[in-house]
Parts: structure tokens; sequence; C-alpha cells
């Protein structure tokens, strides 16, 4: 060991330690902040918020037949019809909405959780392809992939749909075939 002094720390040094000892300490001295304050309320009916989930779910299936039959000729089709399905429903927003109306944490955490992943699997489709290839006939490995990801983008919202009250999801696939009628 030497006994050399250490050399003093610069003045951003001691700056950046003193404002995380001031946030660390004041922190210390502020009042828990309970967990009702910290959930927001729904801004809309949770019929409302299921509604656009079951149209994605139920699209999900439609697009899959569709992928069997060949009825969509290009992988910009493809594209075009799972970006229509994520920015014509607001999934995100409506999975927020769920979780919202959840009085069980964990559930409502879930919900997130499965709704975030639902959000991925159709996003991917619309990521994985060849930007060469748009017009070009989509490839088997392509079909796939979109296959899977929207059986995976399908359970993962019928995860979220058992989880919360039946009769909400009856009243919302109702007015669903209201609407189509």
């Amino acid at each position: 060991m030497s006994d050399s002094p250490r050399p003093l720390p610069s003045r951003r040094q001691f700056l950046l330690q003193a404002t995380a000892a001031a946030v660390a300490f004041s922190a210390a001295f502020l009042p828990p902040t309970p967990a009702s304050a910290k959930r927001a309320k729904p801004d809309r009916p949770l019929v409302v918020a299921l509604t656009p989930l079951i149209r994605v779910r139920d699209a999900c299936g439609s697009l899959q037949e569709n992928i069997d039959g060949g009825e969509l000729a290009t992988v910009r089709d493809v594209r075009q019809v799972m970006r229509l399905m994520l920015r014509g429903n607001d999934v995100s927003g409506s999975i927020k909405q769920v979780s919202l109306w959840c009085d069980n944490k964990s559930v409502a955490e879930g919900i997130e959780a499965h709704g975030r992943d639902a959000v991925e699997y159709l996003a991917s489709v619309t990521e994985f392809f060849d930007p060469m290839d748009l017009a070009n006939r989509p490839t088997v490995e392509y079909l796939t992939f979109c296959k899977k990801a929207l059986a995976a983008a399908s359970a993962q919202l019928d995860w979220i749909l058992a989880h919360v009250p039946a009769e909400s999801v009856e009243e919302a696939t109702k007015s669903l075939t209201a609407v189509k009628a």
C-alpha cells in the first residue's frame, strides 16, 4: 500500500455523488404511495375494451384460413392486413383498459403481459420479411411463420378473455355479431 493521497474527485463526480446522496436521503422521508393511488381508473366500459380484442382474435383465425387458402397473393398483402389489424383496433390501449378493470393485481399484470406478447406476435408478422420480396409471392417459410405467430397471438388473447368475466366477453361478442349482421 502506498501512502500517497488519493486524487480528489472531479467537480462533475462530486456533483453526481452529492445529487445521488440527496435523492436517496429525501426518498427515505417520503410517505409511501398507497396502492390505490398508483392504479388508474378505466376510461371505457369493459365490454367496449374487450370488443377490439375479440375482433383481432377472430381476425387471426380468418387470416390463418386466408393464408391456407392462398388468398394473400404477396408479402405486401399480408403485412398490410396485419398493420390494419393492429392500428385499427388499438390493441395495446384495449389491453390496458381491460387490465384496469381487474381487481386482482396479479391477473391484471398477467393480462398486460399476455397482451404485450400478443401485440409482439402480431407485429412480428410485419417485421419478418425480405424487403426485396414485398411484391413477390410469400415463401413457405414466411407463411409458416405467419401462421405460428397468428396462432400464438390468438392463444394470448384467449388467455386474456378467459380471465375476465364471461358475461362481458359474451356481451362484447354479441355486439360484434350484431355489427356484422
